[in-house]
């Protein structure tokens, strides 16, 4: 599983609603779901809920998997620096792939 979700006025796009650890509830958008080693992951960017991407809020990056029962989507927090380190590397190579490739078409 390796996706970028494109992400322009022309799409639909998936919209999440997140509540943070302070509690305050935030909508964003998938930007990507990947795999690395034995974990899949998201890529959240926080919007507005209207489309308009809050790009100073950063991306959010989760642990991602679905119930086993029912396939319901969750997502879990990355606990180690590593982890987090490893999954924007990844994700980044992944971007970067896939520019390059839509600069060459």
């Amino acid at each position: 599983m390796e996706e970028i979700f494109p992400v322009d006025d022309r799409d639909t796009d998936i919209c999440v609603t997140l509540e943070l650890d302070d509690g305050k509830e935030v909508t964003a958008e998938i930007i990507s779901i990947f795999t690395l080693g034995d974990h899949d992951y998201i890529v959240l960017m926080p919007s507005d809920g209207n489309g308009k991407f809050l790009e100073e809020m950063g991306l959010y990056y989760y642990r991602y998997h679905e119930d086993p029962e029912d396939g319901t989507p969750e997502v879990s927090n990355i606990e180690s620096d590593e982890e987090f380190k490893a999954a924007q590397k990844e994700f980044f190579r992944i971007y970067e792939e896939v520019l390059s490739d839509n600069s060459s078409k």
